[in-house]
Order: C-alpha cells, then sequence, then structure tokens
C-alpha cells in the first residue's frame, strides 16, 4: 500500500465512523441520553477533523482527496452500540498508532513526500 492509498483509507475511514457517531448521538439524544449524546458527537467532530487534515495532507502532496465514506452499521440498541464503538476503537488503535507517528515526524521538519514504501504501509 502507498502512503497516498493509506491516506486515502484513513481518510475514507474517518469520515464514515464520523457518520456513524453523529447518526448515534442523534438516536441517543431521542432517547434522552444527552450527555452520552453530547460525548458520541464530540467523537464525531474529532474524527471528521481528522479527515479534513488528511484531505489537506493529500492535496500538500499534489494528489486529490475522494469524497468516499468507509461503511459502519447504524446500531440502535445502546449496549451493542458502545460494544461495537470499542471493539472498532481497539482494532482501530495500530492504524491511528501509525498515523500519530507520521504526524509526529511531520511536525519535526519530516515530511510524508514518497508515494511507494518498502513493506507495505508508510
Amino acid at each position: 500500500m502507498t502512503k497516498i492509498e493509506f491516506l486515502k483509507y484513513l481518510s475514507k475511514g474517518w469520515f464514515g465512523s464520523s457518520q456513524q457517531h453523529s447518526i448515534h448521538a442523534q438516536l441517543l439524544k431521542a432517547r434522552g441520553l444527552n450527555k452520552l449524546a453530547d460525548k458520541i458527537m464530540a467523537e464525531s467532530d474529532e474524527e471528521w477533523d481528522e479527515a479534513k487534515k488528511v484531505n489537506s495532507r493529500l492535496i500538500e502532496l499534489g494528489e486529490t482527496p475522494v469524497v468516499e465514506l468507509q461503511e459502519y452499521p447504524v446500531i440502535t440498541d445502546i449496549k451493542e452500540m458502545l460494544e461495537y464503538d470499542f471493539k472498532d476503537a481497539a482494532e482501530a488503535l495500530p492504524v491511528r498508532t501509525l498515523f500519530s507517528s507520521f504526524a509526529a515526524r511531520r511536525h519535526h521538519g519530516l515530511r510524508i513526500t514518497s508515494t511507494r514504501t518498502k513493506g507495505g504501509l508508510p
């Protein structure tokens, strides 16, 4: 997977997850669970912002971001919703950690400019 493909993968995932969390927050708010809904909506906003940052980086690299969302289920049962979110976050942790390491390198002046990597992921 090239770095560009990886960035597009991240963007698609964050946009999709953001939409799922936004819908879940609305469902929770409709049930009167306002505090939990606000926390879930804050997560949605954070994911949306991360996706926008990735798209900005793609543009800096001369690439055109795609308008595409990774599919996520809409879950109406609160317990199942939270269990799914926990499981999804745990599975995404290695990818987010990898992306954070790239962000840190970029912050320290090392910019991701190559579209090819050795061994797969950038």
